[in-house]
């Protein structure tokens, strides 16, 4: 009697066990399957154990792929993965750094962490791998390090602006009263017209680069995106410099944003004069703004910030140009560096500067003989 009711006991207690490790099993599964990052794990011969959908959509891998017992050298066989896959493919623990490419959109950095993957004496059964995406901190990062240049020009700025304005108003002047003399050459008035000619050019240089350097300080008020699309689309179909260029404008109402109406516009206007010049005669240019949101820094005032999905307004301004070079996409916000012949190399660098100061973001795609497009995102 006693071990019948022993026997009946242990199948209590196992069918109780069962039940447990089923119901861990699971949680431990969905628990992976929602992190918030990529989990990957490879067995000792290379073949892929579990995935999650984060890695898979990070990745950029179809539903199809990448299915338990498959060799991970042809889940990662793009060339933007090859550090990742060497590192399963010669097992050891380390952290590597990636980027990679989306067609169309922004690159994307993330972070991969191998750890190894052990028994109880010590042998190597797997990698266990988690990947996350640190493009926001990179750009936390960036825009620390842009803060902090800033502030150098700009304690250098107005020093620098005096000392080189007063010697060319000396100039200037000279030059003006020379003009009054009788008796000149046609070569002595062009070439005095010439210097008079780049005196206000440098001028003009000077003025752009302090309203780079000095802290922008904005008036928060409402403002209809709309509206001031609108006019920007009608000032560019309309400019005398115009060489035949479209003009096409995709704007919804009751498009709003809190922001000074003055500064936006200089950003869009600037945005839209260099997309007609980037375009071919009889191209297109199209305005384009929807509604959006975005995953911005946090301010909770703690060390570590915390990001934010926000609401906003995305606007676009897409040409049918020939493109910026790859290697030049990454410098088009820095003062001074320009691809036209006449350029400052300023216009971008303050448009990006006054949507900073409003919590906004100014990012650029573009296909080298296929055109560019200019996002700027405001939040509401």
């Amino acid at each position: 009697m006693v071990y019948a009711i022993s026997l009946h006991v242990v199948a209590l207690l196992s069918g109780w066990l069962v039940s447990e490790l089923r119901q861990v099993r699971i949680l431990n599964e969905e628990i992976l399957h929602h992190m918030v990052g990529g989990v990957l794990t490879v067995d000792r011969s290379g073949r892929v154990i579990f995935m999650n959908a984060q890695l898979r959509s990070l990745l950029g891998l179809p539903g199809d792929l990448a299915r338990v017992g498959d060799p991970v050298s042809g889940v990662l066989s793009a060339p933007a993965v090859a550090p990742l896959r060497t590192l399963l493919e010669e097992p050891r623990a380390a952290i590597v750094d990636l980027r990679l490419p989306r067609p169309g959109l922004t690159d994307l950095d993330v972070e991969a962490t191998t750890s190894l993957l052990t028994d109880d004496r010590g042998t190597v059964r797997g990698v266990i791998v988690l990947v996350r995406d640190v493009s926001l901190q990179h750009e936390i990062e960036r825009a620390r390090r842009r803060n902090e240049r800033l502030q150098a020009l700009s304690e250098m700025s107005a020093g620098m602006a005096h000392e080189i304005r007063t010697p060319l108003s000396s100039i200037r002047g000279s030059i003006q009263e020379l003009q009054a003399l009788p008796n000149l050459s046609e070569d002595d008035r062009r070439l005095m017209s010439i210097i008079l000619k780049e005196s206000d050019r440098l001028n003009r240089i000077i003025t752009n680069f302090l309203e780079y350097a000095r802290e922008q300080t904005v008036t928060r008020g409402r403002c209809e995106v709309g509206d001031l699309l609108r006019e920007v689309a009608l000032q560019l179909e309309k400019d005398e410099r115009n060489p035949g260029v479209k003009i096409s404008a995709d704007l919804p109402g009751n498009l709003v944003c809190r922001g000074e109406a003055a500064l936006l516009k200089q950003v869009f206007l600037n945005l839209g004069v260099n997309a007609v010049e980037a375009s071919r005669e009889g191209g297109e240019v199209t305005i384009r703004a929807r509604p959006s949101r975005r995953v911005v820094p946090g301010t909770d005032g703690q060390e570590q910030e915390r990001p934010a999905e926000r609401s906003g307004v995305s606007i676009e301004f897409i040409d049918q140009g020939t493109g910026i070079e790859p290697a030049a996409l990454g410098q088009i916000y820095d003062p001074f560096f320009t691809t036209k012949p006449h350029g400052t190399g300023m216009g971008l660098a303050i448009a990006s500067r006054i949507v900073q100061s409003h919590d906004g973001a100014l990012t650029a795609t573009s296909t080298p003989g296929s055109g560019s497009t200019f996002t700027v995102w405001l939040p509401g």
